[in-house]
């Protein structure tokens, strides 16, 4: 399950980057064993990621409620925007005033006023549409961005959908010359996130069980490889 992987890996790497270092980070680390259990019963994997980032932005003092417009005021309830910085949420008229905005939809504000009264098993009886999930990690990457001012780095990796390799038939001429095969891209990401909770997530695969005896911590590793190579069938030769 490489998407699976991927995106312990996204989450595992967000918590390193906003933990501050030596601190106990208690709500933090709440939030991610939260989003660990909803993963392992089965939620649905857009909607445990919106809410862990949107309340790992919400604890680290980024991104606010959305309840109203912080320069005129006015309530988010009809709709806001992003600013083209993606600093946060504006009201639509403060957006033109400060010369261009993202339009962000009631219901993607919805989706974040939600968030502060209903934990992910509340949101998971009555969730948002696709689309509205799709906006919502849209505009949180955006606001990520502009604080850490550069890209989680396992966002940058997706599974290797490359076509399979087609060999040359047998009935090929023996004249024919040497083949270069095209650059072929090889990826892996692991990741974990413990506290002294850990071992409760331990879980044997091909009876095989890893247990961490750290008190707590976190790692995040994500590589990428790749090898163009020649070559000659051996039916040629």
């Amino acid at each position: 399950d490489l998407e699976g992987i991927l995106l312990g890996a996204t989450i595992a790497e967000q918590v390193a980057l906003f933990a501050q270092e030596g601190e106990p980070a208690e709500v933090l680390y709440r939030l991610l064993d939260a989003t660990v259990e909803a993963l392992e019963a089965g939620r649905d994997r857009d909607l445990v990621a919106r809410y862990f980032e949107s309340w790992l932005l919400r604890t680290a003092g980024i991104f606010p409620p959305p309840v109203e417009c912080p320069s005129c005021g006015r309530d988010f309830a009809g709709g806001a925007a992003l600013l083209a910085s993606g600093e946060g949420l504006v009201c639509r008229d403060c957006a033109r005033a400060a010369h261009g905005g993202a339009p962000v939809s009631a219901a993607a504000v919805a989706f974040w006023r939600r968030i502060g009264r209903e934990n992910i098993e509340a949101m998971a009886a009555d969730p948002p549409s696709p689309e509205v999930l799709a906006e919502v990690a849209s505009a949180i990457g955006r606001i990520r961005r502009h604080f850490l001012q550069h890209e989680v780095r396992s966002l940058t990796a997706s599974p290797d959908r490359t076509a399979s390799t087609r060999w040359p038939s047998q009935a090929s001429s023996s004249n024919q010359a040497p083949r270069s095969r095209a650059m072929r891209s090889a990826k892996s990401v692991s990741a974990v996130a413990m506290d002294q909770k850990a071992t409760r997530y331990a879980r044997y695969q091909n009876g095989v069980a890893v247990l961490f005896l750290d008190p707590m911590g976190l790692m995040a590793e994500a590589s990428a490889g790749g090898q163009k190579f020649r070559y000659v069938p051996a039916d040629w030769v």
